[in-house]
């Protein structure tokens, strides 16, 4: 539960708490609501290959969230280390390929970042160099 604005009463059976604005909390089990601070953002950071142009079929793509985040690659949920860290091999098609990360921290908040990789699996141009022929 978080509070985006105003006061919220939160009760459970373990007993009750009032939230201010940019307060959250959680219940676990019949203990009474516990605060916690909301983060201000949503934290997503995404190491993008440094050259959106490869001829690899596939691309690893390392990040990281907040614990306990959902982080989703093109649709598809990745797991998500208990320090926030998650990795995962992405597949490419030749030609443009959009990738799009999405994160969901434990408020339901999203942050996204996309980018667009480039795969061109046609040979490299063959230079020739002629050493005594005419």
């Amino acid at each position: 539960m978080v509070a985006e604005t105003g006061e919220v009463k939160l009760t459970s059976a373990g007993g009750d708490t009032v939230l201010a604005a940019g307060q959250g909390a959680r219940v676990i089990g019949s203990a009474p609501p516990e605060r916690e601070a909301v983060p201000r953002s949503v934290l997503l950071k995404v190491a993008w290959p440094a050259d959106k142009s490869t001829r690899q079929a596939a691309v690893m793509l390392r990040g990281e969230a907040d614990p306990g985040a959902v982080v989703s690659i093109n649709g598809l949920e990745m797991p998500v280390g208990h320090d926030g860290r998650f990795e995962a091999e992405v597949p490419l098609a030749p030609g443009a390929n959009r990738i799009a990360v999405r994160t969901m921290d434990r408020f339901g908040r999203t942050a996204d970042e996309e980018e667009t990789l480039r795969v061109d699996r046609r040979p490299p141009p063959v230079k020739a160099r002629s050493e005594g022929w005419q």
